[in-house]
């Protein structure tokens, strides 16, 4: 089965990568999304537990 070739069924061409603003906006988003879950995951390590 492991050399069987797996289709997903898709016959689409690939998007273009982003370009310009969109680029912009898209790095943006991901290091907005980061610095979130940084800090989620900060403040879920340094509060402290009720006893």
């Amino acid at each position: 089965m492991a050399k069987d070739k797996l289709s997903a069924g898709f016959t689409g061409t690939p998007t273009e990568p982003p370009t310009g603003a969109r680029k912009i906006a898209k790095t943006a988003t991901d290091a907005v999304s980061r610095e979130a879950n940084a800090l989620a995951t900060g403040l879920n390590t340094h509060t402290p537990q009720p006893a």
